[in-house]
């Protein structure tokens, strides 16, 4: 599995999670996916796979306790807001949303669903939560990276001898 498919993966399944750790049969629910990409883009589809093989294994099944509206955008702002408008239309009770201008258009089509996001670079620098250890408001997910684990990554390589730093950065990295 790539690692975006994983990232997709982990997004998709913390919509799911929170229900499935009731022993009762899973509600139905009405999900709208908002996917960066054409919808003939290769990872689009890879995306779409993902996230249906992830909530199969939670015991979500697609067209029975669950209904997926999938809107995909590429390019303009407008096919951004156009794609999210027609997203708030089926009235999900959450909303997926893969890459920044997704966000964006999902944030101004709604303040009220919640919407959980994958494969955004920076969500507080975006405005898209309030900090990191609390959301606010009604947006939270998985960002790509944390950078403020860069420093302490750096402060640790630092410390260990030379050989061991080498040897790191010529097998992970190539140098």
């Amino acid at each position: 599995m790539r690692r975006r498919e994983f990232i997709t993966l982990l997004g998709n399944a913390s919509v799911a999670w929170p229900l499935m750790a009731r022993a009762e049969p899973l509600p139905d629910r009405r999900v709208g996916a908002f996917i960066n990409r054409t919808a003939r883009d290769q990872e689009a589809t890879d995306r779409v796979r993902a996230f249906g093989q992830g909530l199969a294994e939670l015991g979500w099944t697609i067209g029975g306790n669950v209904q997926i509206e999938y809107r995909f955008a590429s390019g303009s702002t407008d096919a951004f807001r156009q794609a999210a408008s027609e997203l708030i239309d089926f009235k999900p009770d959450v909303l997926l949303a893969s890459g920044t201008q997704s966000v964006v258009a999902l944030q101004a089509a709604s303040h009220s669903i919640p919407i959980v996001f994958t494969s955004v670079s920076d969500p507080l620098g975006a405005g898209f939560v309030d900090s990191i250890a609390k959301r606010g408001g009604n947006t939270t997910g998985f960002m790509l990276a944390e950078y403020s684990f860069n420093a302490k990554l750096l402060e640790l390589l630092r410390q260990l001898p030379r050989s061991i730093v080498d040897l790191l950065l010529t097998d992970l990295i190539g140098f």
